[in-house]
């Protein structure tokens, strides 16, 4: 579809909100993902369309493989972005195991490995989280792709 945008006033960043069902008249099972972000530049009478970065997990890889109560491992994260301006807005990158943060880095990086090193986990299954952009400091294209879990399992020493 189409729709006019109205005049602007003056040069300068804007954002423009797209809704779909807005009213919610139709029953859906996610009614979170009926609207996106874009974000307009406007140069005096020209209008460019800016589109928005989307970052991305890669590979998460858990080293080594088979762990045993209280070995210590390393975790290595990878994520990519989309469309990502220079410099970068900066933002976190979070792994969490149990609900327990375990590492946490700050960049502004369009693509990288982050590594972390864990000094052990007690055996049994443990909950792990790696989120990008984990405190939403990126107005993104996609925030659905953000997150990964799983469960990791530690056998016993």
């Amino acid at each position: 579809g189409s729709c006019e945008v109205p005049a602007f006033d003056q040069a300068g960043e804007y954002w423009l909100q797209l809704v779909a069902d807005s009213g919610e008249a139709i029953a859906e099972s996610d009614e979170d993902d009926n609207y996106s972000f874009i974000a307009i530049t406007v140069f005096s009478s020209d209008i460019s369309v800016v589109e928005l970065p989307n970052l991305a997990l890669g590979s998460i890889v858990f080293d080594p493989v088979d762990l045993h109560g209280a070995q210590p491992f390393t975790v290595y994260v990878q994520w990519q972005a989309e469309h990502w301006p220079q410099p970068g807005p900066a933002f976190t990158i979070r792994l969490t195991i149990d609900a327990v943060v375990a590492c946490s880095w700050d960049t502004d990086g369009w693509q990288g490995t982050a590594e972390c090193d864990v000094a052990g986990l007690a055996a049994g299954s443990h909950e792990w989280s790696v989120m990008v952009d984990a405190d939403d400091d990126v107005a993104e294209s996609d925030e659905g792709d953000n997150l990964r879990w799983g469960q990791l399992t530690v056998g016993a020493a």
